[in-house]
């Protein structure tokens, strides 16, 4: 929904079952492709936000998992793996946001570079997360479990690997740790990918494509095919500073990526980009916290995070249970 409202849509509606959510929206303008793109891959970014959030809050607060912690990090943490394979039964692209977004994707960088198969090719790394399967075990026995990690000294170690899906026809593979200390958890990763564009256009009948703001039409003469690399790195520190109840913490990233919404992303070539936030809470008792973030951003694609250059100010308030 905050997309849409970044983007200019206006919120028709907003309906959530048990399972999943949807909001409906309209607009008086021809959104760009990747406007498009984006709005269906935040369907499954918002599940992986609400995953991290659990997550943070346990190694924040230095929990075990729980089975009711464990069962809404799988069910959140594995809505991008859920869909890559197993949520077939939606044929039509706009039923299925992964679907919708490789269409999208071929209208942007040609036909064959963006497809469901290409995206289950490295769907599993979704797999290679040990809260994952430590909130399975806790679910099984329905008892609390330690968080799994490598220790050394110290220190404790926790591997990932995650597949994250971008507006510029690129499936960037991202590896990380959670890395404990004595005083704070730091997460660090890092993604990799290369554009996959070709050479033929895909063309749709006019029901299916609204606009062409963006579209790649096929290459003109003296016109060359290059794929570009592209790389995102995030370092996340829960706990920076601590003063009586105050605590603060930073998030920052640094990337190379093409300019979203120009007239023809075929040709935009990578652009570095970075972010950084700091993160205060304050708990006013045991259950209750006062969240306040302060930060700036470049231009680029960050899951959850405008896409424009911008200020980023947010308050909030977390309740414990």
């Amino acid at each position: 929904g905050l997309r849409m409202l970044e983007f200019g849509d206006k919120i028709e509606e907003i309906n959530i079952d048990f399972f999943n959510g949807e909001v409906v929206s309209s607009s008086n303008k021809k959104p760009h492709l990747q406007e498009s793109s984006i709005k269906a891959l935040d369907g499954n970014g918002v599940n992986y936000f609400l995953s991290q959030k659990i997550a943070n809050s346990l190694m924040y607060h230095n929990q075990k998992i729980d089975p009711v912690s464990g069962y809404g990090y799988i069910f959140s943490s594995s809505n991008q793996l859920f869909y890559s394979y197993f949520n077939e039964n939606k044929a039509t692209e706009t039923g299925h946001d992964l679907k919708y977004y490789s269409r999208k994707m071929e209208a942007l960088y040609g036909k064959g570079s963006m497809s469901l198969k290409k995206i289950q090719q490295f769907a599993w790394m979704d797999l290679l997360d040990p809260f994952l399967w430590a909130s399975g075990y806790s679910g099984l026995i329905g008892e609390k479990v330690e968080i799994p990690m490598l220790k050394f000294s110290n220190f404790g170690f926790v591997p990932f690997a995650r597949m994250l899906l971008t507006p510029y026809a690129t499936i960037e593979k991202t590896i990380g740790v959670y890395m404990f200390t004595d005083y704070t958890p730091i997460k660090i990763s890092f993604g990799y990918g290369k554009q996959e564009k070709r050479k033929t256009p895909i063309y749709y009948k006019k029901s299916a494509l609204k606009n062409n703001v963006g579209r790649f039409f096929g290459l003109k003469n003296g016109e060359k095919l290059k794929n570009y690399a592209t790389y995102m790195i995030n370092l996340s520190v829960l706990k920076l500073l601590t003063i009586d109840k105050f605590t603060l913490g930073l998030d920052g990233a640094i990337w190379s990526q093409p300019e979203l919404f120009n007239r023809t992303p075929y040709f935009e070539k990578p652009k570095p980009g970075c972010m950084f936030t700091l993160n205060g809470n304050y708990m006013i008792d045991d259950d209750f916290t006062l969240l306040a973030k302060l930060g700036y951003k470049t231009q680029g694609y960050v899951p959850g995070i405008p896409i424009e250059k911008t200020p980023i100010i947010s308050l909030g308030v977390e309740y414990k249970l």
